[in-house]
């Protein structure tokens, strides 16, 4: 006698577009959560605690800083571009 089962698959959707403010926010969350850890590992001398966490934090306040220079240097090539159309 066969068993019956039922196949349920998580469909995936399309991630592509975010707005820059959800990037952003993500980026800041993770990175104040790993600078909360790898302070927490500093203070206690754990070393591998620290130095992965302390990596991540960078890496993620590095890409915020990215992120907002991306933006205006974008905004500001949107300007230069529609004052050199109006001439």
């Amino acid at each position: 006698m066969g068993l019956k089962v039922n196949m349920y698959s998580a469909k995936t959707t399309s991630s592509s577009y975010t707005l820059d403010i959800e990037t952003l926010s993500i980026e800041f969350a993770i990175g104040t959560i790993c600078t909360v850890i790898a302070i927490a590992g500093y203070q206690s001398q754990l070393l591998l605690i620290f130095i992965p966490f302390l990596i991540i934090a960078i890496a993620c306040f590095s890409l915020i800083s990215y992120n907002i220079y991306q933006y205006f240097s974008d905004k500001k090539n949107c300007q230069g571009s529609s004052t050199k159309k109006s001439d």
